[in-house]
């Protein structure tokens, strides 16, 4: 059975938009409040800018939820206000785009952060950094070249947990209409990540999707046994401490995890799975009346671990 092409996973809507897409992203949770967080979101968001050049992004949203055009100046003062965060504001939202009319470009950034005191429902909470890059970007810009850039972030943001890996892209004016297609999608695609950004509401303590590469702080390392234990039990897989972050990165490349294939290109995911499990999130819903991420996010503990370098 050959592979599945990336194009046949685009979801569109009515009009041909693209509402959601493949992509190569990279999730950082932090329990960092807005403030602490800002200085370091916005070194990260300058990395990332001088990766894939200031033009790349085309447009932000507006308070209103509207896409405008990307200027430079509006960019500088979005990083400007994240280095010296006002006392007034609680909340900082940052979505920026490579597609010029809205919809879900190949490159994109998403920051949500709060300070945590506005809701009590907060305090369960961690706010999210995300950065996407076009599926090619491994054979663009080099695996080893792109790993080092997650080296790069994980020690530079206070995150909690992270992970990296292959996502349906949305973004916050497409989600509602791309939840129902990506959730019929992720059971057979198991190595995407659903870019459900409400996930980031229960995120406090946990970890998310297992994946290419996952990161963990330092509580949540103590709560799995230590960074030692779980090199010990990861023998296998590419772990390393960087400062306080245990890195695991489970397969040499991204797995699609096609599960009509026997999902041949998952490496070592499924013993990685078994032992972040005691730090799953607990999630009542998905986005979708109906649909039990329960299941989804148990989908590998049963399986049996793959090689590290499957071939292509």
């Amino acid at each position: 059975m050959p592979p599945v092409s990336f194009e046949l996973l685009v979801v569109t809507s009515n009009g041909g938009g693209v509402l959601a897409r493949p992509t190569l992203s990279i999730f950082l949770y932090s329990d960092k409040p807005v403030r602490e967080l800002g200085p370091a979101a916005a070194s990260a968001i300058e990395s990332y800018i001088a990766a894939v050049g200031e033009n790349t992004l085309k447009t932000y949203v507006g308070n209103n939820g509207d896409f405008r055009k990307l200027s430079h100046r509006k960019l500088t003062k979005d990083l400007d206000q994240l280095r010296h965060w006002p006392e007034r504001l609680s909340t900082s939202w940052i979505e920026y785009d490579s597609d010029p009319n809205g919809w879900a470009g190949e490159f994109g950034v998403f920051f949500y952060a709060t300070d945590f005191s506005t809701y009590e429902w907060e305090k369960e909470g961690c706010n999210l950094l995300r950065f996407d890059w076009p599926v090619p970007t491994l054979d663009r810009m080099g695996l080893d070249a792109f790993v080092e850039f997650v080296l790069k972030l994980a020690q530079a943001v206070p995150l909690q947990s992270g992970n990296v890996g292959y996502c349906f892209k949305r973004t916050t004016s497409s989600k509602q209409e791309a939840t129902r297609p990506i959730n019929r999608m992720i059971p057979r695609f198991m190595g995407f990540d659903p870019c459900y950004q409400e996930v980031r509401e229960s995120m406090r303590g946990r970890t998310f999707t297992v994946h290419w590469i996952n990161l963990l702080g330092a509580s949540l390392a103590r709560v799995l046994g230590g960074h030692d234990a779980i090199a010990k039990r990861l023998s296998g897989a590419d772990v390393r401490l960087l400062g306080d972050v245990t890195f695991i990165r489970s397969v040499k490349r991204p797995p699609i995890g096609d599960a009509n294939r026997k999902a041949p290109d998952i490496g070592l995911i499924p013993e990685v799975a078994r032992v972040l499990r005691p730090t799953r999130v607990n999630l009542a819903g998905f986005g979708e009346p109906g649909f039990e991420p329960g299941p989804w996010l148990a989908r590998f503990d049963s399986l049996e671990v793959r090689p590290w370098d499957p071939p292509l």
